[in-house]
């Protein structure tokens, strides 16, 4: 059995058996009180995403936010996991539109189930680090590589 089913499995029966203790449920209240553990599961379930659709999520986040006014408003974040650890790539953002949090957290989620396929799989890499690119903010667009002017890299 899954984690997750021994863990809904588990909530259903301490709501069941702590409302007995307070009295007797009809059907219908065992009913509701099972069907609200079952929706919050299935509403946790849903709101995990694949690889492919964090990957879409960030690469659109990315796409949307490169606005910027000076260099301070772009900066790096590392993509994916190297079997020997890093990430795979860095990408550059803009932080002046306020979806930074946004973006992090899907980058965390993404980069963890990278990992976590590298762990279950047992790939092995060649143990290069992924070089950071330069960056700067080049006609109000974070840009990288040989674009970047300004010479940032953290």
């Amino acid at each position: 059995m899954s984690l997750k089913l021994n863990a809904l499995i588990s909530a259903v029966a301490v709501l069941l058996i702590s409302a007995c203790n307070a009295k007797e449920l009809s059907n219908e209240e065992a009913h509701a009180a099972a069907s609200q553990v079952i929706e919050a599961d299935v509403s946790a379930q849903s709101s995990k995403s694949s690889p492919e659709q964090l990957r879409s999520n960030i690469e659109s986040l990315i796409g949307q936010n490169l606005q910027c006014a000076a260099d301070s408003d772009c900066k790096l974040v590392g993509l994916g996991a190297r079997p020997c650890g890093g990430p795979d790539e860095y990408r550059v953002y803009s932080v002046a539109n306020g979806v930074e949090s946004k973006l992090l957290s899907l980058v965390s989620k993404y980069n963890a189930l990278a990992k976590k396929d590298n762990e279950s799989s047992g790939r092995l890499g060649i143990c290069v680090v992924a070089p950071k690119p330069l960056f700067s903010c080049v006609n109000n667009l974070c840009q990288t590589d040989s674009i970047a002017t300004g010479g940032n890299q953290s």
